[in-house]
């Protein structure tokens, strides 16, 4: 009998070679006995089945499809549903693939409390899981490794590990560093030549290699904790091509370290890809968060990354991944909302479970390749963003002459604060200008001039919205259109603060709003008009009626719902309308922004927290008549106002902010508080033009200057603007 067996140590692990060996040698003193009679390992069909299922783990492991190995340990945790032996050592092992490959720390924190919860004892009775042999049926096991380290681990064992992983995750899923043991630098730097002298000796196979290369890695950071003039030189393996992101062992260094490792890593070398690399290792774990207290905790890290990405690719002229990032951070916020209002329809779901037709990379991303095929397609589109930082320290707030947001209130408006000090201190500008599917111009507005900026814009919305007569255009947004040539229409996508001003007034342009890039809408024809308003519910907006009449007008198969008619319940037993309009009052609470409240028949004033008769934005995901429109119009006075004082400057705060997350395509909001009588215009040549045009951008733009041909001052003709998202 001849045999040919590939024995390179690069291809198996020693112990498979040397159990490959065994068997081939059987075989080889089997070779005289007929071949009907030669087997090998015992005849058990149990044990050639557990043999089997550890020989899949161990394949699936190996391909790194982490994907189908959560499927079959699932599977096989209901199968060993009744085994005190089989089912701890399952959720161990699973309870690790959350935690070092698939980054779900809420689901392994959950199976590690379960295992220390459960019964687990060390022999395997029903002889069900373990395999009592290497070989049987002439089936070979592939890794005793796997086995020793899984299968059969002991129970003392399995509760120090999961100890100990336990109390890391708890800090994980907070967005904690862990802190380690104290080291001398000596035995720090000893620890480090002894890693490379076993990395260079090349006897490590290849998953090995990236287990060394990963605990040097480890080496390095803490040997720059207590040595902060050490230099990196780890890193070099990522750019030889010797090791990837994502095959760094994990257990050697958690994500966050790592993270921070590359951050710093980026600050030596000035390379983007370790900044993008520390972004990926924490935004997967954060989109697997599912609890909002824990992604709350992500926010500050999360933000840090993406503004390093933002600032180091505008450095380098990189425009079309700066303006991603940008429009990335625009829309995490808008997917956490909608994660908010639909919390309680929804529990248990995760940001990539709302990001719905994005693609998606690896690490949970919305895929750059295809966002910069959208970029390829855009025309007259310029983005506002803030930029800044997060910061607990009271001398940042007091010294700063920036405007200065609580975390509670800017990012998660409808979340309780729960007492966080930390705040977000804006720094930078950036005004992106995109034509033709090309970064045309980008800004950065800093220091003084930012501080400037601001002040022109909050004088000039004092006198429009007081109607003093004084309405002067920003100066440094008057020359940039001019500079620029920006054309006479066009979508901006303003950002925090900057969205509470009429920025069309100060471009001299006809514009429409978009969230972020990300959802730019070229805007759809529709193919029906079905109306249904809800007008006056408290009896003090005489404007709000005259709305109704206009609409009944132009559509008279609307369906309104005049004063005490207005009720919220009727928002229930409406039909399924495409377009809904809103002519009420809104109260916006600053404090617990979710409790803001839309006013119908029978509400009360003021920010009762159990009005039957109002609206809050926390309840907006809970009415389907509020999801998915086509158009949402909410024309009474403030709807569309951002803040409710300088202290709470925010983006898609108030009524804007969950009627985007719910879906709407088209939102037609208000600045300040409008003129009945042009109100009332405006509403009457929208709805006209959009029975006529069937577009709902083309009737909005129609509107205006219509309305601005009428009443030459921007309190009247300024105060609506449309948002628009696809």
């Amino acid at each position: 009998m001849v045999l040919s067996i590939d024995l390179s140590l690069g291809l198996m692990s020693k112990r498979r070679w040397l159990l490959v060996l065994t068997i081939t040698i059987s075989l080889v003193l089997a070779s005289c006995i007929p071949m009907s009679e030669a087997k090998y390992g015992l005849q058990d069909s149990n044990v050639e089945s557990q043999i089997r299922r550890v020989n899949h783990i161990y394949d699936l492991r190996l391909s790194r499809d982490y994907k189908g190995l959560e499927k079959k340990l699932l599977d096989d945790t209901r199968s060993f549903s009744n085994d005190s032996y089989a089912k701890p050592r399952i959720s161990f092992e699973l309870a690790g693939l959350y935690s070092f490959q698939l980054f779900d720390i809420e689901k392994a924190i959950k199976l590690d409390e379960s295992i220390l919860a459960n019964a687990i004892i060390d022999e395997d009775l029903k002889r069900a899981f373990l395999p009592r042999s290497s070989a049987a049926n002439q089936v070979i096991l592939s890794d005793q490794k796997y086995v020793n380290e899984f299968v059969g681990i002991k129970k003392h064992e399995i509760l120090k590990k999961v100890k100990k992983r336990l109390s890391i995750n708890k800090l994980l899923v907070r967005g904690v560093k862990v802190k380690s043991k104290k080291y001398t630098v000596r035995r720090l730097r000893q620890h480090i030549q002894t890693v490379k002298g076993d990395i260079d000796s090349g006897f490590s196979s290849a998953m090995d290699q990236k287990m060394l290369i990963s605990r040097l890695i480890n080496g390095e950071y803490e040997l720059k904790k207590v040595s902060p003039r050490f230099k990196f030189n780890a890193y070099k393996y990522f750019i030889s091509g010797d090791i990837s992101l994502h095959e760094v062992d994990l257990s050697e260094i958690n994500f966050i370290n790592l993270a921070d490792y590359f951050s710093q890593v980026f600050k030596q070398t000035n390379r983007i890809r370790f900044a993008t690399y520390a972004l990926n290792l924490i935004y997967r774990p954060y989109t697997n968060l599912r609890k909002p207290e824990n992604r709350w905790k992500y926010n500050t890290l999360i933000n840090k990354y993406i503004s390093t990405l933002i600032d180091a690719n505008y450095l380098q002229h990189n425009y079309e991944d700066m303006i991603y990032y940008i429009s990335l951070n625009k829309s995490r916020m808008l997917i956490e909302e909608r994660l908010l209002l639909s919390e309680n329809n929804a529990k248990g779901k995760n940001i990539v479970s709302q990001l719905g037709g994005t693609e998606q990379d690896i690490n949970g991303l919305p895929s750059k390749r295809a966002f910069k095929q959208k970029l390829s397609s855009v025309d007259a589109f310029l983005d506002f963003y803030v930029d800044g930082y997060y910061s607990k320290k009271r001398s940042a707030i007091k010294s700063s002459a920036r405007s200065i947001t609580p975390m509670g209130t800017r990012d998660f408006g409808i979340e309780p604060n729960e007492g966080v000090e930390e705040v977000f201190v804006d720094s930078d500008v950036f005004i992106t200008y995109i034509s033709a599917g090309e970064v045309v111009s980008v800004e950065k507005i800093s220091g003084r001039r930012l501080k400037a900026f601001k002040r022109e814009l909050n004088t000039s919305l004092n006198s429009i919205s007081r109607r003093t007569h004084g309405e002067q255009q920003s100066k440094l947004l008057h020359a940039l259109s001019r500079k620029l040539k920006l054309p006479r229409k066009l979508t901006i996508s303003p950002d925090k603060w900057i969205s509470q001003h009429p920025i069309n007034f100060h471009l001299s342009a006809q514009s429409v709003r978009s969230v972020n890039l990300f959802t730019e809408s070229k805007g759809e024809l529709l193919k029906r008009i079905d109306i249904v308003g809800f007008f006056n519910p408290t009896l003090d907006l005489e404007g709000a009626e005259k709305e109704a009449d206009a609409i009944l007008l132009s559509t008279p198969s609307a369906k309104v719902f005049k004063r005490e008619a207005a009720k919220l319940n009727e928002l229930m037993t409406a039909s399924d309308a495409n377009i809904v309009h809103l002519s009420m009052h809104g109260g916006f609470n600053s404090k617990e922004p979710k409790y803001s409240k839309l006013y119908f028949a029978g509400a009360k004033k003021g920010f009762g927290k159990s009005d039957a008769n109002a609206l809050y934005a926390k309840d907006m995901a809970n009415y389907a008549l509020l999801k998915g429109r086509q158009l949402v119009f909410a024309a009474a006075c403030e709807t569309g106002k951002v803040v409710a004082d300088q202290a709470n400057e925010n983006e898609l705060m108030g009524i804007l902010r969950p009627l985007t997350a719910n879906r709407n395509k088209n939102i037609i909001l208000s600045l300040w508080k409008v003129d009945d009588l042009a109100t009332k215009d405006f509403v009457t040549w929208f709805y006209k033009g959009l029975d006529k045009t069937h577009v709902v951008k083309a009737a909005f733009l129609l509107a205006q200057e219509k309305v601005r041909e009428k009443y030459k001052a921007p309190y009247y003709w300024a105060a609506f603007y449309l948002s628009q998202a696809n």
